[in-house]
């Protein structure tokens, strides 16, 4: 009887392997413990009808949800399916994805091929997004649409999807591609790299090709005084505009448009250096060469930069802060600046590295790509080993645990975490409402509090409200720079909540607000978050917000800065 343990958790990913955005439910440490017992041979009194029959319909309402509807939310963060108690398959897997180079903007067909048929798939995009089809279905782990898997359990001798990568995409874009044979027979994700059309692939980094420049026609030469004056005007004007930075013109391909200055040929005298780097944790980067420099601009493909030194700002390319230029048009010998990358980055992250010596000398963009600390190693983590002296207590117990799981699952089903939510959603934020996900399209909720920056501290005002009502929230203060001791970089303490709602000890005391009943309706909820008076570096106060059992959004949030407390008004 212990060995229909082993039905639990099918494809559902170990602790390591979930996004952080998301939860996950707790580690059945007794279930791996219940198959290992059982496999000792160790004699375990009989169990009850009513208790097998319990474990046998919960098994069978988890395995199935999980594994035949596809890959689960929680294997977002590296892929790896956990199919206790089978370890994945060693080796490079049979499986190969294709579809040739890609063009920004333009759709492309990928296809997952090998010399079997399977049953089961998960592609992850770094960026772009996919277009669902028969047997298929969109999730969003980091962006809407980034990542495809099944919708059945068939046998499949091929897949083919449709996938759209960024319009300002360039160099190469990660694909990380898991595929289940069977319950028993799958491997460690495999990353596959689309190359841009017209690209050139080194070891480090991808030159994009220039483009050609058209020759100038006689008849546009200068010919009169006017034409000279406005010439002259128009040059003068460009060279106020790069005074200040790169204009937003330049996100699309990074070239400057210095009239009638041409690019440089040639790889430029400059490089991007930074080391690897570590999801969710900021970096140094810093861009240097055998000459000064006056102007530049670094577009990164995913992730923000923060903190822009003297000289410097930031501005919005695709997303908020992810490309940074200079302020200023002085010499530079080099220019450091500060990135974080996506907490649930893999793969390489692409670097758009333009650079400007002068007006007249200036080099076509390169893209450096940053690798991640580990290369591309996906490892399945075990589960503890069974420690003799806890065999008898296991086989005592195992009654009442598997009446406890049966009856908490049907609950939680029934009233969906009705008093709040619940402590095994402190890492990811996502309600356990099987078989509903999360909602893709934007949220008609907002997180807004009553300052843009903070004081160490000091408390401040946070408020969630939108366009329709609510039954259920869950709020954190998310830091980047956190060096504690849990994962996802809680901060801080709520205060001064309403009578609809209560503080959870997440991580620290305090640290999480929800709502305590799930059966009133509210228009909006203002608690009081009070942040440690240690803390420095930007801080994104994150909720999810559900307004039906069915229906909820996770990853609203709003970023506060620290600096002296300003009250916003308007």
């Amino acid at each position: 009887m212990c060995r229909v343990m082993r039905l639990f958790n099918v494809f559902e990913a170990p602790p390591r392997a979930r996004d952080p955005r998301f939860t996950s439910l707790p580690e059945d440490d007794f279930v791996e413990s219940f198959v290992r017992l059982q496999q000792s041979g160790r004699p375990c009194k009989p169990i009850s009808p009513v208790s097998m029959l319990s474990l046998v319909l919960l098994s069978l309402v988890a395995g199935s949800l999980a594994h035949f509807n596809g890959a689960p939310h929680q294997a977002c963060r590296e892929g790896v399916p956990n199919h206790h108690p089978v370890p994945a398959t060693g080796g490079t897997m049979p499986f190969t994805l294709t579809g040739g180079a890609y063009t920004p903007g333009q759709p492309i067909q990928l296809t997952i091929t090998g010399d079997r048929p399977f049953r089961g798939f998960l592609i992850k995009a770094s960026e772009g997004h996919f277009h669902a089809s028969g047997g298929s279905q969109i999730m969003a782990c980091d962006s809407g649409g980034d990542a495809i898997t099944h919708t059945n359990n068939i046998d499949k001798t091929s897949v083919t999807v449709e996938y759209t990568p960024p319009a300002s995409a360039v160099g190469s874009i990660a694909m990380r591609v898991t595929v289940v044979v069977n319950h028993d027979l799958y491997w460690n994700p495999s990353t596959f790299m689309l190359q841009q059309n017209g690209g050139e692939n080194y070891l480090d980094f991808v030159v994009a090709t220039p483009a050609p420049f058209a020759p100038q026609s006689k008849t546009h030469h200068l010919r009169s005084l006017s034409m000279l004056a406005f010439v002259l005007l128009c040059l003068v004007v460009s060279s106020q505009a790069k005074l200040t930075g790169a204009p937003i013109e330049s996100c699309g391909d990074g070239n400057p448009n210095h009239v009638p200055a041409h690019a440089q040929h040639g790889t430029m005298p400059f490089v991007l250096t930074g080391g690897a780097y570590t999801p969710a944790h900021p970096m140094q980067l810093t861009l240097s060469g055998d000459r000064p420099f006056r102007g530049f601009q670094i577009k990164a493909s995913v992730g923000t930069f923060l903190n822009p030194p003297a000289g410097t700002h930031l501005f919005q390319c695709d997303t908020n802060a992810d490309t940074i230029t200079h302020s200023d048009n002085t010499d530079k010998n080099s220019v450091t600046v500060t990135y974080v990358p996506p907490a649930n980055a893999f793969g390489p992250i692409n670097m758009r590295v333009t650079v400007v010596q002068t007006h007249d000398v200036y080099w076509h963009p390169q893209t450096f790509a940053l690798r991640p600390n580990g290369g591309y190693a996906f490892q399945t983590l075990g589960s503890p080993i069974l420690k003799k002296n806890t065999a008898l207590v296991w086989c005592k117990i195992r009654t009442m645990l598997a009446h406890v799981a049966l009856l908490a699952s049907l609950v939680a089903v029934a009233h969906g975490f009705g008093s709040g939510a619940p402590t095994m959603a402190c890492t990811g934020m996502t309600p356990q409402h099987t078989p509903h996900s999360w909602q893709t399209v934007s949220a008609p909720f907002q997180v807004t509090t009553d300052s843009h920056t903070y004081t160490p501290g000091a408390p401040l005002r946070v408020t969630i409200r939108g366009s329709r009502g609510f039954r259920g929230f869950m709020l954190q203060a998310r830091s980047p720079f956190y060096t504690g001791t849990n994962a996802v970089g809680a901060v801080g303490a709520f205060q001064d909540l309403p009578a609809s709602a209560r503080t959870e000890s997440c991580f620290s005391t305090g640290d999480t607000a929800t709502h305590i009943t799930g059966h009133d309706v509210k228009d909006s909820v203002t608690v009081t978050w009070v942040p440690p008076a240690n803390l420095h570096g930007p801080v994104a106060l994150t909720a999810t917000i559900v307004a039906e059992f069915s229906t909820f959004w996770v990853g609203v949030s709003t970023t506060v800065h620290q600096g002296a407390n300003h009250l916003i008004t308007g």
